[in-house]
Parts: C-alpha cells; structure tokens; sequence
C-alpha cells in the first residue's frame, strides 16, 4: 500500500492511509491500538466485588475493568495522567482510593471513589504531596496511610478531610514516582 505509514507514539499506534496528500492539505492519522495497551501498568488492585480489575498506568491514568474479555469503554479518571497507586477497603470495596499526576510527576491528585470506581472525587492533599503508595484500611472505610513521594507517611481518618503525620514510618522511601528505595 504505496503511501500508507504507521507511527507508534507514548499512547497509541497511528496511521495515515497516505502520507504522499497534496502539502496544502492535512494529513489525516486515525488512532489503530484499539485493545493494545502501549503504556506502563504502575498499579493494580482487583476488588473482590465490582469491577474485576482496576488498572492504573503511565500517560493514561486508570482504567475500570468490569469484563476481562471485553474492551473498557474509557479512562478511570480524565483527571489523573498517572496513576501510580490503587487500593480499596476489603470490609466495603466500594472504597477506592488512588494517589498519581496529573502530568508526568507533576500536579499531585489524591482521589477517592465510594461506588467501586465508576466515579472519583479529588482529595485536598497535604502542602506539596503527590505520587507514593497508598494502603486503605480492610476494616474502615475512612482511614487511609499514604506515603507521598519524598514524604514520610501521613494518614487521614476521615477519606481525606484532614492529614495527619504519622511516626515510626519511613521517611522520603519512594523518591519519583515509578520507584522505591
């Protein structure tokens, strides 16, 4: 097929049916990775009720997956660019909650989700925390610890209202986003 060009970029595999249109028109490129997934998985979590898998990743946030054998239909949360940790609470898994960026290590958001995923509400986060890894408690659906990328741990008691510090914990353990020391 004279003309016809792929180009695979950090979300998807384009193609253009012809590369050789006149310059003073614009080169149509239609999305092809429908069920290719062409970013890095950073976090899982799979309820034992709901959706079956909730998936976060690099460049494309999150996805709800309620059938593994079919294609979701959209993005966890158009808010998040990255989202690098999930967790729910075992007692009520309906609780989510899930800590990423915005854009690339950059803009923290700290989001939770009381109907298992299908929608999440922005968190007031403490001064300049982002990122980390979260773990919700199995018992309480209002306690959640967090330990922010170069913070030490916090935890709320009530899904996010106020933080507090914690003791005890390891202190700037996760330095960027995608790693741990």
């Amino acid at each position: 097929h004279p003309g016809q060009v792929y180009v695979s970029d950090w979300y998807s595999v384009w193609r253009t049916p012809d590369i050789w249109k006149d310059p003073a028109d614009s080169t149509e490129w239609y999305a092809e990775a429908k069920g290719l997934e062409n970013t890095c998985t950073l976090s899982l979590s799979t309820p034992r009720t709901g959706a079956q898998l909730i998936s976060g990743g690099a460049d494309m946030g999150g996805i709800r997956h309620t059938d593994l054998d079919e294609y979701p239909d959209g993005k966890l949360l158009e808010l998040m660019g990255e989202v690098n940790s999930i967790d729910y609470c075992e007692a009520n898994p309906n609780y989510i909650a899930v800590t990423g960026s915005k854009h690339w290590d950059k803009d923290g958001v700290f989001a939770i989700s009381t109907d298992n995923g299908a929608n999440f509400t922005s968190i007031t986060r403490p001064g300049d925390a982002r990122n980390g890894r979260l773990a919700y408690s199995a018992t309480d659906p209002n306690l959640i610890v967090w330990t922010p990328q170069n913070g030490a741990p916090i935890r709320t008691t009530d899904m996010g209202k106020t933080w507090e510090e914690t003791t005890g914990g390891p202190a700037v353990s996760i330095k960027a986003f995608w790693e741990t020391t």
